[in-house]
């Protein structure tokens, strides 16, 4: 028998695959640790791209809450209003809901956490999260033929008064007139509860109604929670920083001058894992991550308010 014609013996075989699966056992391992290296990192990229998103959002909301064309405010609030209240309206505690009330208070802002039983324009509104109402002017008057449709604005002429554009008449520039009332819901998203940033927003709608309409505004949002500057003297600076919780219904009246607000944000995947136990520190607020598969970045900015002694 010739002997260079035989195969491997056994015993090769059996270093050969055992090699094999050594080298496989490494393939697997790196592949695995890859997947979640890009998982993290995809994750990472998507709470950065999410907080730059909710700073532009604050920062266009907070800094320009007391402007009101020139009036001030105790003038916003004896201005004419229409005859109709909108749909969904959001009074919330003591104050009005889109236009001034004699019993009520009209704030620029406010900002109060939602008890276990949600106010009723808002039922959807996740309990312990804080909702946050703005009522201001936008900064750039428009003449009666640019008008939309679905729009209310303020004309400050005599008076004032807030009127839907259809009823604007022969006024020359009216300014439009900004309410938004935002809250955190859950909603349900690939078989999971996904924590968004809601808004309601004061329009009328294509019926020709008022209405206050809700609408997300960013997924991941998990907590919102707001601390006001307060000048107490009129020197400019701000005495004193409260949170919604200590506020009283004198205080609100004062001007807010700086206001800090802290996000909780929070991936939109699970990552199987990855167990999140940390305690985030919000301002006077602490939230405990409940050990799931979600990670969260914590944010935190101030905003000067302009216009703030108008």
């Amino acid at each position: 028998m010739n002997r260079s014609s035989a195969g491997y013996s056994l015993i090769e075989l059996c270093i050969s695959m055992g090699l094999a699966l050594v080298l496989l056992s490494f393939l697997i391992g790196a592949v695995v640790t890859g997947c979640k290296s890009a998982l993290q990192t995809e994750q990472l990229v998507q709470l950065q791209h999410q907080a730059q998103l909710a700073h532009r959002l604050l920062q266009n909301e907070l800094q320009n809450l007391w402007f009101v064309a020139g009036k001030s405010w105790a003038e916003l609030q004896e201005a004419q209003v229409p005859a109709e209240a909108p749909a969904a309206d959001c009074a919330l505690a003591d104050q009005a809901g889109s236009f001034p009330q004699p019993d009520k208070r009209f704030s620029p802002l406010y900002s109060a956490m939602v008890g276990l039983t949600p106010p009723d324009c808002l039922p959807g509104a996740s309990p312990g999260s804080e909702l946050v109402q703005i009522r201001r002017l936008l900064g750039s008057p428009e003449p009666s033929a640019q008008l939309l449709a679905n729009k209310v604005y303020f004309d400050p002429a005599g008076r004032g008064r807030f009127v839907p554009s259809r009823e604007a008449g022969a006024a020359l520039l009216l300014w439009p007139y900004h309410h938004v009332v935002y809250y955190i819901q859950q909603q349900s998203w690939n078989g999971s509860k996904l924590p968004v940033l809601m808004r309601k927003r004061l329009l009328r709608s294509s019926s020709g109604q008022l209405v206050m309409a809700a609408e997300s505004v960013l997924d991941g949002v998990e907590r919102l929670h707001l601390e006001l500057g307060l000048d107490l003297n009129a020197d400019g600076q701000t005495d004193q920083w409260l949170s919604s919780s200590q506020m009283t219904p004198e205080l609100w009246q004062q001007p807010v001058i700086s206001v800090r607000y802290y996000l909780l944000l929070r991936s939109l995947q699970p990552d199987p894992g990855y167990r999140n136990t940390v305690s985030y520190q919000l301002g006077a607020v602490r939230f405990q991550a409940p050990g799931d598969p979600y990670r969260r970045l914590q944010l935190s900015s101030a905003v000067l308010v302009h216009n703030s002694r108008l």
